[in-house]
């Protein structure tokens, strides 16, 4: 079904006019995330144990905005993001740290409310690899206080590839465009081959215990100007 998806969106793009009417965009962008998601999994106490989730976006990206009829457009583009991660795990003496670099592809639908050149409503797909990533973990153990560490380049053993579905509404004020956004990613990330590579056990590291990403919903704001 999402090979539908994807083929669908590149078949709008190709077919275009030649003479459609184009926009340039170059827009920057942040995106962020805080969740609290409980594993099936009990402490000795009882209680779920959970992983608190927080993480920060910053990117740029470089647009193209071409008319289809009417007032439908199709927007597509090259984004750079640096991508942030802090996992917790409350009542844990541990922490686990997880910077990326990733290049995605917005081809995205795009609504020109009443050919205003105001008001824009965007959906669509956002396919994106993870050009790099690095991880660091510590765990400290509760009954021997030893610590357990490792630190390192993990790209190799994560999933590099996948795709997040975006909506979004964007504002224009003569050049200068802004708006809001929120994404949904549509694969699992996960850890790949991590566990056989990383000195942590699957007990120990909370970037394992929580499969890589405990979030699915990403929100995001955007700022941008148009070029052309």
């Amino acid at each position: 079904m999402l090979k539908h998806i994807i083929l669908v969106f590149f078949s709008c793009y190709l077919f275009q006019v030649s003479h459609a009417q184009t926009r340039v965009y170059l827009t920057g962008t942040i995106q962020g995330a805080s969740e609290l998601a409980l594993e099936w999994d009990y402490s000795e106490d009882g209680t779920p144990i959970g992983y608190l989730t927080k993480f920060n976006q910053p990117g740029i990206e470089l647009a193209i905005e071409r008319r289809l009829s009417g007032q439908l457009y199709i927007y597509s583009g090259m984004a750079f993001n640096q991508y942030h991660t802090v996992y917790q795990e409350p009542g844990i003496a541990g922490s686990s740290e997880l910077k990326q670099a990733l290049v995605s592809f917005p081809l995205l639908l795009r609504i020109n409310n009443r050919n205003r050149n105001a008001f824009y409503t965007d959906i669509g797909l956002v396919p994106y690899y993870v050009v790099s990533a690095s991880l660091k973990e510590s765990y400290k153990d509760p009954n021997s206080s030893v610590v357990t560490q490792d630190e390192g380049n993990v790209a190799p053993y994560l999933p590099r590839v996948g795709i997040n579905l975006r909506y979004g509404l964007t504002f224009a004020l003569n050049r200068i465009v802004f708006g809001g956004h929120v994404s949904f990613n549509l694969t699992n990330r996960g850890t790949g081959d991590l566990i056989r590579n990383w000195e942590l056990t699957g007990s120990d590291s909370i970037f394992l215990n929580s499969d890589g990403s405990v979030f699915k919903f990403i929100y995001g704001i955007h700022v941008g100007y148009r070029l052309k």
